[in-house]
């Protein structure tokens, strides 16, 4: 759970404000059947290994949703 996407959701639908809200894929679903040692580092190695493109794609659909 996205504990600050979930504040912000609650916040404007309570005061019946539109939202949107853009996950970057370095933080992937993280699935419950891994290793339990293994489920934090599924988002760490995503991370490491795109995290330039990871940032820029999530930064590119927020532009896109304000633009």
């Amino acid at each position: 759970m996205e504990m600050d996407d979930t504040f912000i959701a609650m916040v404007c639908s309570e005061n019946n404000q539109r939202f949107g809200i853009v996950r970057n894929i370095s933080d992937p679903v993280i699935n419950h059947k891994l290793q339990k040692e293994l489920q934090p580092k599924w988002g760490e190695a995503i991370y490491s290994t795109f995290g330039f493109y990871t940032s820029f794609n999530g930064a590119l659909a927020a532009w896109a949703i304000a633009s």
